[in-house]
């Protein structure tokens, strides 16, 4: 049998490994930033009640829910315009992740690709996406999710 993940590299799988737990953090970041704005005048702050509202979300379901609680405390125009700034980032870094952890890896001719399927064909007959992937863009991916997750806790 040909096995394409036996072929890829062992550093890459680690690379997307931390790509996966990077975010992991981010998401847990935008949660206890949920749990901080929305316990903001009580002077307990219990984060299992974030959680009943919010555990087992997806990213992008949390983040948009850490926008609207953000928009509804902070009325700081500046703030909200950084605010705006990392919210499409981490979009963007979740779309980007997305992209590497829905895909399959392998290496051929000393190089590594991608292949993400779709669910039907394009209009051009391509069942999917195809592409060389380097090593440093998911390193750097990694980074900078975990970067942007360390950034969710500026805002609180």
């Amino acid at each position: 049998m040909n096995d394409p993940i036996a072929k890829a590299p062992p550093q890459y799988l680690k690379a997307i490994g931390e790509i996966s737990v990077n975010l992991a953090f981010a998401e847990l970041s935008i949660v206890h930033c949920i749990s901080i704005l929305i316990a903001h005048d009580m002077k307990h702050r219990d984060m299992r009640q974030t959680l009943c509202l919010v555990g087992g979300e997806s990213f992008s379901v949390l983040l948009s829910k850490l926008k609207k609680v953000f928009r509804h405390r902070v009325t700081d125009a500046k703030l909200l315009r950084e605010f705006d700034k990392l919210y499409r980032q981490l979009g963007e870094l979740n779309k980007k992740r997305d992209k590497y952890l829905h895909s399959v890896l392998w290496a051929e001719a000393g190089q590594v690709f991608r292949a993400k399927f779709k669910k039907q064909m394009t209009a051009d007959g391509s069942l999917g996406e195809y592409e060389p992937v380097s090593l440093v863009s998911l390193k750097s991916l990694a980074k900078e999710i975990r970067d942007a997750g360390s950034d969710v806790y500026a805002f609180v």
